[in-house]
């Protein structure tokens, strides 16, 4: 087992926004500051996000929101539908703050990000609350921080960071991590899934304490090796470095549920090649072509008759083309059984088997010419659709209707990203 960090060990920090979406909202709404608020999945069916407020009238996250209706109107909870572009202007907005703040940063996900600590152990409190500081006087968003030597032992920091006033939370002395080890349970662990909690519990390992005093042949022969290097981790040795993740096996996935079902084949290919688009976009993003692509349909699963639909190619060459996923997607759709094309009220698709452009084979007989053109066309796109929005330029394959998109009857107006919908200050002379 490692010694204590000394203080040449390397620290790290999760910054996460506090119930990011209600915080989004918050920002450009005082009003609701103080009052419980809950934000909406797709469609307005679940809830996705709650205030501390909304969290203390016992309201669970991912409830169906007509179970809990009756409490929320009674209880004068405010509502919001899903407002995602201003989720993600808000995101940028936060991330550009933190990385100003750290000589490296990792970004985690739209509201969380890993940082390296530019200060020793005696300094990282004081460095972490002036984090805070910025980020809620720049941006508004308020912020937990976990300091520690590991990743993992960040994310312990940061869920005891939630429930501390400060918002902060230092886990470096053994006995300040035994004893926050000892209060979360393995099933809260960041790296230990579902079905390896449950085998842990029976095992009668309960808390991230116990897991880590385990035998290491024991972890790698039950575990393997990612559940190894989890245990490392617990015992402040660094082992998960995201960026360097393989991109071979990995998936881009692109899915939504319907407002209403969609009876007409028209509109399901338009919203199948929406999908693709945006899948391929990420694919771009990140550098990566797919070499495989799933298609699935659902009907509601709250009718009689529910039905579901599943389809896959392998592509003749791994792309990011836009327009050549769209042409896979579409065949895929169209060998389908009619039947099932019919009520369709969830589809998506998925870019399996992915690699990375720059390890690719080249093409024979003139056809890296193409992929040149091809590249060439994808990055304008790209670039357009980052300084203009996604709508600005499309393939017409995705149509300009978008009948299907999701209701939202309670969406916030788009304050960042519409010039139609800025916010309006009002004076008195």
């Amino acid at each position: 087992m490692s010694s204590t960090p000394s203080d040449a060990s390397p620290l790290f920090a999760l910054a996460d926004g506090n119930n990011f979406y209600v915080s989004c909202e918050r920002v450009f709404e005082p009003k609701v500051r103080d009052v419980p608020v809950v934000v909406l999945s797709n469609n307005d069916g679940c809830i996705v996000s709650r205030s501390n407020e909304a969290k203390k009238l016992g309201i669970p996250m991912g409830a169906p929101f007509y179970r809990w209706r009756p409490l929320i109107v009674s209880k004068g909870v405010r509502v919001f539908s899903s407002n995602y572009p201003l989720y993600g202007e808000m995101s940028l907005r936060m991330m550009d703050t933190l990385f100003s703040l750290t000589p490296h940063m990792e970004v985690y996900s739209i509201d969380e990000a890993f940082l390296d600590v530019p200060v020793g152990p005696a300094e990282a409190e004081g460095w972490a609350e002036g984090v805070r500081r910025r980020v809620l006087r720049d941006v508004g968003i308020p912020l937990s921080l976990g300091v520690a030597s590991t990743k993992t032992l960040c994310k312990v920091a940061g869920r005891s960071a939630k429930r501390d006033s400060r918002g902060v939370r230092i886990l470096i002395g053994q006995e300040e991590i035994r004893s926050a080890l000892e209060a979360t349970g393995v099933d809260e662990l960041w790296g230990i899934g579902r079905q390896l909690s449950k085998f842990l519990i029976g095992q009668g390992i309960l808390n991230g304490e116990k897991l880590r005093e385990c035998d290491d042949r024991w972890v790698r022969a039950h575990l393997g090796l990612a559940g190894l290097r989890t245990v490392m981790e617990l015992r402040g040795i660094p082992c998960v470095q995201g960026e360097e993740a393989p991109m071979e096996g990995r998936s881009v996935s692109t899915s939504r549920s319907f407002a209403d079902p969609l009876p007409d084949p028209s509109a399901l290919r338009e919203a199948v090649a929406c999908f693709v688009a945006t899948a391929a976009s990420k694919l771009r993003e990140n550098g990566a072509m797919a070499s495989g692509l799933h298609l699935f349909l659902t009907t509601s699963p709250f009718r009689g008759d529910y039905r579901s639909q599943t389809a896959f190619c392998s592509l003749a060459r791994p792309s990011s083309y836009t327009p050549t996923l769209i042409g896979a997607a579409w065949r895929l759709l169209e060998s389908l059984n009619p039947e099932n094309l019919s009520q369709v009220k969830k589809a998506g698709i998925i870019l399996t088997d992915l690699v990375e452009e720059s390890k690719t084979p080249p093409r024979l007989f003139g056809m890296n010419a193409a992929l040149e053109r091809e590249r060439g066309l994808m990055e304008a796109v790209d670039r357009i659709q980052k300084r203009w929005g996604g709508q600005a330029i499309q393939t017409a394959a995705e149509g300009r209707s978008r009948e299907w998109l999701t209701r939202q009857s309670r969406r916030s107006p788009r304050y960042t990203t519409d010039w139609n919908e800025l916010p309006l200050v009002k004076a008195k002379g």
